[in-house]
């Protein structure tokens, strides 16, 4: 199918950073007016023409062009080259208007009364509670231990640990160096 625009590849990729042979060929075929539209990134050079006729000229000449390959694209492209005296049917960039940015407030702001919105310390840490509690209600069993809270929910029990003097079976033997796994590299 033919349209007004033409997709120029090749397959070195040099057509990415050259469009010098492209171009002159163009120039030399004396078509008319055209447009070059570069895409380094996808490796290919967009070449829109005025008409379909124009386009097809440049086929019908891309013998002489060597390794560049021209194809046709699926629609045509449209624009002021195209049609001159048609308004472009294309969103407009919109005009240009002051805008104001706008700063976060500072912190914090000139007004903050610190004397009366922030609380004193507490007076008693989390770490003087333990003396408060008291373990003189707690029952104690013949075992050892005692007994913090019961209730139907569950019972909090506290078990005395062994010491080292009250062990009945010897300790083990402390290693140099740790077990060797069978993941280690030997």
């Amino acid at each position: 199918m033919e349209t007004n625009t033409l997709i120029a590849t090749n397959n070195s990729g040099s057509l990415a950073h050259d469009v010098g042979p492209l171009r002159n060929w163009l120039l030399k075929s004396g078509i008319g007016e055209m447009q070059l539209i570069h895409l380094p990134s996808f490796k290919r050079v967009l070449v829109v023409t005025e008409s379909k006729e124009a386009a097809s000229q440049l086929m019908s000449k891309k013998g002489e062009l060597g390794d560049i390959r021209l194809r046709y694209t699926l629609t045509d492209t449209e624009g002021a080259l195209v049609n001159p005296d048609e308004e472009m049917g294309r969103l407009q960039v919109p005009p240009h208007k002051r805008t104001f940015l706008i700063s976060p407030p500072t912190s914090p702001p000139p007004e903050f009364d610190y004397s009366r919105c922030e609380e004193p310390p507490d007076r008693v840490g989390p770490t003087d509670l333990g003396g408060e509690i008291d373990f003189e209600e707690s029952e104690t069993d013949n075992e050892g231990q005692r007994t913090l809270l019961s209730s139907s929910a569950g019972t909090i029990t506290i078990k005395p640990a062994e010491t080292l003097r009250d062990r009945k079976q010897e300790p083990l033997p402390h290693t140099a160096l740790p077990p060797k796994s069978i993941f280690d590299e030997e």
